[in-house]
């Protein structure tokens, strides 16, 4: 028999011996993801430290510090869009450059360094015309933009944390808390965080009586970034954040650009449930705060858009929330 008909036979039967075999069941991936829930025993007031919520578009880190739980919120299209282009006319052709590095080499020889390294930061004329094509890369824009954290306070002396854990195949981070009220006696509190896998929706809530006395927002805010103040409002029970962001960079010559149809911005609304006093708006700490009225559950949503999702963002953040 030759072997090529031997080949054709076995692989036939082998094949005839996989059609035979048992079919297995398919794979339960959301039972095999809660066998690994991320789990805390301990604070993680830093940012490294804190757990991963989102749906791809909102991303939420939560942090808990010994006296609050914080949300650092962030959006995938909330960017400062902002690109300087002032080099963009002195930009060399590679013909150009090759000429560039070839009288840097002849002014280094003429200086008596034929072996000077670093030509294009050494010699001036070079390090010239480096420096302007350096000069939009030095600038901090584009980047993403923070949409500012939510911190939710407490007494620290009357909280313990007990357990923080995130459910994977859910997308939901339970916080388990022993509050004491100092006089003998302690009861459970149970938090549950998560993000909407369907739209820009964050929400926080408890199974009971909440030990959070005040809530707070503050703006991301960098003074080197030139952007725009964020406008800040608050009322009892919400408060909000818009960020507006140009699309033309700031120059000497025109340090506040006019709006265009290209700029963008995002538009955060939040609702506590229940009795919460608001305070004036901290202008110069960018700042909103508000203060828990008795004791009561907790219920916070946040509702957060850009343009890109809706064109009127601020209204429909509002009715979201």
């Amino acid at each position: 028999m030759s072997s090529r008909r031997r080949f054709l036979q076995t692989t036939a039967a082998a094949g005839a011996g996989l059609s035979a075999a048992p079919q297995t069941t398919g794979l339960d991936a959301a039972a095999i993801a809660r066998r690994h829930n991320l789990v805390r025993t301990v604070p993680t007031p830093d940012f490294f430290e804190g757990l991963l919520l989102g749906n791809g578009d909102i991303g939420v880190c939560v942090v808990v510090r010994p006296d609050a739980l914080g949300l650092h919120i962030g959006k995938n299209d909330a960017w400062d869009i902002r690109v300087s282009e002032e080099h963009a006319g002195h930009i060399k052709t590679f013909k150009e450059v090759l000429e560039l590095w070839k009288r840097a080499g002849e002014e280094a020889k003429r200086q008596g360094k034929p072996e000077m390294t670093f030509l294009e930061s050494t010699i001036g004329f070079f390090r010239e015309y480096a420096q302007l094509m350096q000069s939009s890369y030095r600038k901090p824009w584009p980047r993403p933009w923070p949409c500012g954290t939510v911190w939710l306070h407490w007494d620290s002396r009357m909280v313990k944390l007990l357990r923080q854990e995130l459910d994977i195949s859910t997308g939901v981070l339970t916080i388990r808390l022993e509050v004491d009220d100092l006089r003998g006696k302690t009861r459970r509190v149970e938090l549950n965080c998560f993000v909407s896998r369907e739209n820009g929706h964050i929400c926080v809530s408890s199974d009971s009586d909440a030990p959070a006395i005040s809530a707070a927002y503050h703006p991301n805010w960098d003074d080197q970034a030139r952007l725009p103040e964020p406008e800040l409002q608050a009322e009892d029970g919400s408060f909000s954040c818009f960020q507006y962001f140009p699309a033309t960079a700031p120059t000497e010559a025109q340090p506040n650009p006019p709006r265009t149809k290209d700029d963008r911005n995002f538009a955060l609304h939040a609702v506590l449930a229940g009795q919460w006093k608001a305070e004036p708006v901290d202008t110069r700490r960018r700042r909103v705060f508000l203060r828990r009225v008795g004791a009561q559950p907790l219920r916070l949503d946040i509702a957060l858009f850009t343009p890109r999702d809706v064109a009127d963002s601020v209204a429909h953040a509002k009715s979201e929330a």
